[in-house]
């Protein structure tokens, strides 16, 4: 009973530290960012810690997923699907990648009436290099080009990435 009381209690501290509208985490970085996926092994936990129990576990590295709460070394994430849970931050790189949310063209330039140089299928995964207002530049292997950044999950709409 008393594990139970405290784990109440740490439950309740968390809660109230996440239900506010901070934009700055504990990091020093805004909240919400995206961030990706680090290992091909990573524990996803109901809370921030060890001691909490496991929802999931990635097994696929590079996949972009946002933070959207901290609390020590732990971060809370979404995923394109809007699962969420916590990870350490050592699962965790800066990297920015994106999924693509659905079949689209890459084209040569930031615009649809450039060559189109790649089909990109649906929930591929490609480095994110830069994004304006409507388009990402993309890359994957040896391919470089521009997509409409409806297509990418992983940069907000509003989001400018140099």
């Amino acid at each position: 009973m008393k594990y139970v009381h405290k784990a109440f209690w740490q439950f309740l501290l968390v809660f109230l530290m996440f239900n506010n509208s901070a934009s700055m985490g504990d990091a020093g970085l805004p909240i919400p960012r995206f961030v990706t996926i680090k290992s091909s092994k990573v524990n996803v936990r109901v809370g921030p810690g060890t001691h909490f129990p496991l929802k999931w576990v990635y097994t696929k590295s590079s996949l972009p997923v946002e933070i959207i709460a901290e609390f020590d070394t732990w971060r809370k994430i979404r995923d394109y699907e809007g699962s969420e849970g916590w990870v350490h931050q050592n699962m965790l790189v800066g990297k920015r990648n994106a999924i693509i949310t659905k079949n689209c063209l890459m084209h040569e330039k930031a615009t649809e009436h450039s060559n189109p140089i790649a089909k990109i299928n649906e929930n591929a995964i490609l480095q994110l290099v830069s994004c304006d207002d409507k388009w990402c530049q993309l890359k994957t292997n040896n391919i470089k080009g521009w997509a409409s950044k409806e297509n990418c999950w992983g940069v907000y709409k509003d989001e400018i990435v140099k």
